[in-house]
């Protein structure tokens, strides 16, 4: 038996540190919201721009162990994740085509099932909470207006099952699994006067 790896494995492609980076993760980390617009423009072609949308990196930076905060990987998880509110509103008002793009692209996951808000929670970023939850609401608002909307189950902000992690927590749970105080007592808050 040799002591050498396979060819299979010798052949594998290796995961670099920044694996899967776009133009416009890099133009969002940068924070150049007028190159982001410009490339906006540049970009005619609506499927590309979706493409662009879904992209998600990969790399061991992105994808860190558990205990470390990551960026997200998706372009809108690191507009959120660097809060950024007027990347976040030029994202999810120019480059998607539609209401149920921006539907589609609100709930995109990372690699451990956290969404945007859950982002907020580890970034300890309660505007940006505040700013995504008023976004999505409205957006829920528009699509309720659809026939189909109502043919299909469809999750909505106030799911439970939608606002859960890969470890099952909503963001309210995350908060007070990680001891972050101030967005739990802000998350409080917030259902306090939902319910009150």
């Amino acid at each position: 038996m040799s002591n050498q790896p396979d060819a299979a494995s010798s052949k594998s492609t290796p995961i670099h540190e920044y694996t899967g980076e776009n133009v416009l993760h890099l133009l969002i980390i940068r924070g150049n919201v007028s190159a982001i617009q410009k490339l906006q423009k540049l970009i005619v072609w609506q499927d590309y721009r979706q493409h662009m949308m879904n992209s998600k990196v990969t790399g061991r930076f992105f994808c860190p162990v558990f205990g470390e905060v990551s960026y997200g990987q998706t372009p809108l998880h690191f507009a959120v994740s660097t809060g950024q509110i007027k990347v976040v509103r030029h994202l999810l008002n120019d480059w998607c085509a539609d209401d149920m793009a921006r539907y589609h692209y609100f709930w995109q996951k990372d690699s451990r099932g956290n969404s945007v808000l859950h982002l907020c929670v580890l970034k300890n970023l309660c505007h940006m909470y505040d700013f995504l939850e008023f976004s999505m609401k409205e957006i829920e608002k528009c699509l309720k207006r659809l026939e189909w909307w109502h043919h299909e189950s469809r999750l909505t902000i106030s799911d439970d099952d939608c606002l859960k992690n890969g470890m099952y927590n909503t963001p309210i749970e995350l908060a007070a699994i990680v001891g972050n105080q101030r967005m739990l007592s802000h998350l409080i808050r917030k259902e306090k006067g939902n319910f009150g």
